[in-house]
């Protein structure tokens, strides 16, 4: 794992069930470039997958975090009132450690770039099976 070679997360990004058929998975990417993907419902791949990114997408998504805010947004952005609403988790790692914000429900619409081009970047990789669960998959 990309941890116990001295990598360090850049990007964590996972989206969380609802009661239709909303994608379900959590993904890890190292600055590295390595990245890890569980997909778990909804998705092109269900299981473990690993691929490897190109650095300068990872730097782009952090500037674009930088750009729109992100590491001055608060933590969570929910409404418990309202059910059936999928959750998106995102983990950035930026000059003063790993922000991480939680958006269910009223979040900045800017998060929503940031969505899409972490969509788009996984979907442009080329993912490759594991055959079991990463150590320290964790963050």
């Amino acid at each position: 794992m990309p941890e116990a070679q001295g990598d360090s997360l850049a990007v964590a990004y996972s989206r969380s069930p609802c009661f239709g058929m909303c994608p379900v998975f959590e993904c890890r990417i190292y600055r590295s470039g390595y990245a890890v993907y569980k997909g778990i419902n909804f998705v092109d791949h269900i299981g473990w997958y690993h691929a490897t990114l190109a650095s300068a997408d990872i730097r782009d998504v952090i500037a674009t975090a930088d750009r729109i805010g992100y590491f001055s947004m608060r933590e969570v952005y929910d409404e418990p009132r309202i059910t059936d609403l999928p959750s998106v988790t995102t983990a950035l790692a930026g000059k003063n450690g790993i922000r991480r914000v939680v958006n269910r429900y009223g979040g900045p619409r800017q998060l929503e770039e940031l969505y899409q081009q972490l969509d788009i970047l996984l979907e442009g990789a080329r993912w490759r099976p594991l055959e079991k669960e990463p150590a320290g998959w964790d963050y």
